[in-house]
């Protein structure tokens, strides 16, 4: 990363850790972490959530009566099925699919968990990579944590809001060290 690259980026985060709004998250030291969710098989015991899923093809089915009944309609098994779709239960149905699939099917229960996936010391920064990161990951949501008693990021966070970004002597010998010489 090129020195006017970096010195902008860190002048946009002291200017945003400066003006950012507080009023929807009280907390001290805030830290904007990205979670996504995923789905973790469990068993029944831990969870009543549940998805169809087929092993031979492999893909989900659905999660409920409507869609196992579009999987029905989708093959063409209506003619085989001897249940009434507009009154079988979800557990007639799939009862029905398991025996007539022999198998290949399962009902997997799961629990729905937050995954980390970024931090970001402002919220705009947060913000932005769940903006380009939502056509990889829709479930994507911002939390806010705090960082009070975590002093190495209350110390990163007071050099950012209270240092003269220009005057740090190290940025400025390294750009003058990338600069061509004159008629190079």
């Amino acid at each position: 990363m090129g020195r006017d690259i970096l010195i902008e980026i860190l002048k946009n985060m002291q200017v945003r850790m400066k003006t950012q709004d507080h009023s929807w998250h009280v907390t001290s030291n805030p830290i904007y972490v990205v979670y996504s969710k995923k789905e973790i098989v469990t068993t029944d015991d831990y969870s009543s959530d549940y998805t169809y899923y087929d092993h031979d093809n492999v893909y989900v089915i659905g999660k409920n009566l409507a869609d196992l009944i579009d999987e029905i309609k989708e093959h063409g098994w209506e003619a085989d099925c001897p249940l009434d779709l507009d009154i079988a239960t979800e557990e007639e149905l799939w009862d029905w699919m398991v025996e007539y699939r022999e198998g290949g099917i399962d009902k997997h229960y799961v629990e729905t968990v937050d995954v980390f996936e970024e931090a970001f010391l402002t919220e705009q920064g947060a913000r932005d990579y769940i903006e380009r990161r939502k056509h990889h990951d829709g479930t994507l949501h911002l939390f806010v944590a705090s960082g009070c008693r975590n002093i190495e990021m209350q110390a990163i966070q007071d050099l950012l809001l209270n240092l003269d970004i220009s005057s740090i002597k190290w940025l400025v010998e390294k750009s003058q060290d990338q600069e061509p010489e004159k008629g190079d």
